[in-house]
């Protein structure tokens, strides 16, 4: 059946995630092509946030993303990574806890959400022009973690030790990590991978649909 299922796709390019253990056979069996890791790391917060915060960019500046801020967040959450406007809304802004934008001179250079799951968070998504302005907004989006709570991550592999570096700065612990393939049928994405520091989830680098 899954010979027959691939056969009948071939004309596609085809995403598949895959274990660490199993990509190897996926790869035989038409996913040649390793696109990138994402790792599902979880943290937990083993002290009270840190109330200050040295900003390495000093022409960045954070802000809530609001009604007067939507639409340019929008356009840079679609020069990262393109999606329908109402997945944007939806997905992200819906149902989100904080939603923060990092500007420079007016202009939208990274943005983050974290959403509250149950008595655990999750940060996602976190897109980013620099390392700097991902720094900045990963402080902001982790201070509203309590002491004692896990935070969920699913980062790329490329932006890993950075990500793990700046949440034990931020007083968290990991205490998972786990790797899964991001395989591909036919080409690789055509992504720029440096600005995606958390992805949705672990399916797709895209949100489902509304």
């Amino acid at each position: 059946m899954w010979e027959a299922s691939v056969k009948a796709m071939q004309p596609r390019n085809i995403g598949l995630i895959s274990t660490e253990v199993m990509a190897p056979k996926y790869m035989k069996s038409g996913f040649p092509i390793h696109a990138f890791d994402i790792l599902s790391l979880c943290y937990i917060r083993h002290k009270e946030p840190a109330k200050g915060f040295h900003q390495d960019d000093p022409d960045l500046v954070l802000q809530t993303v609001d009604d007067s801020l939507q639409a340019d967040v929008f356009q840079y959450q679609n020069s990262v990574v393109a999606m329908p406007e109402c997945e944007f809304k939806n997905v992200f802004l819906k149902v989100s806890s904080q939603v923060t934008a990092a500007v420079n001179d007016g202009t939208v250079v990274g943005y983050g959400a974290i959403q509250k799951s149950g008595d655990d968070w999750r940060i996602a998504p976190l897109h980013s022009e620099s390392k700097s302005a991902a720094k900045f907004l990963l402080h902001s989006l982790l201070s509203i973690v309590q002491k004692g709570s896990k935070v969920i991550l699913h980062v790329l592999g490329s932006n890993r030790d950075f990500i793990h570096k700046v949440a034990k700065g931020n007083g968290l612990t990991l205490q998972s990590e786990i790797t899964f393939k991001r395989l591909q049928s036919k080409r690789n994405v055509d992504l720029d991978i440096h600005k995606i520091f958390a992805v949705w989830n672990l399916d797709s680098i895209f949100p489902p649909n509304c």
